[in-house]
């Protein structure tokens, strides 16, 4: 795949907030916030929904209601313009988006 079409790859782990995450700088988003194109729905909802599409990993399932927060960061850097292209798309998310630079 040419450089300038790669995807940016990103890890997740859902966290309870204020908790401490090792990769650095990481991007958090709240569950706890309503959704900017409809505010009927909070990000907990969509996570209820990967957890129902997800119905065969049982573990997953038993987390549900546990995690306030999603947190991600960037697994490769190869992607052109990766942090930029992140950086775009969790400031889309804004409000409910909070850069963090914890340090490992």
């Amino acid at each position: 795949m040419p450089a300038s079409h790669r995807p940016v790859v990103l890890g997740a782990e859902a966290e309870t907030e204020g908790s401490a995450c090792a990769a650095s700088p990481s991007y958090a988003v709240s569950r706890k916030h309503r959704h900017p194109s409809d505010a009927a729905l909070s990000y907990q909802i969509i996570a209820n929904w990967v957890i129902a599409a997800h119905k065969s990993q049982g573990s997953f399932q038993m987390e549900a209601g546990r995690h306030d927060v999603e947190r991600f960061w960037k697994l490769e850097t190869s992607t052109p313009n990766a942090t930029q292209r992140t950086e775009h798309l969790f400031r889309h998310l804004s409000p409910a988006f909070e850069e963090e630079s914890i340090p490992a």
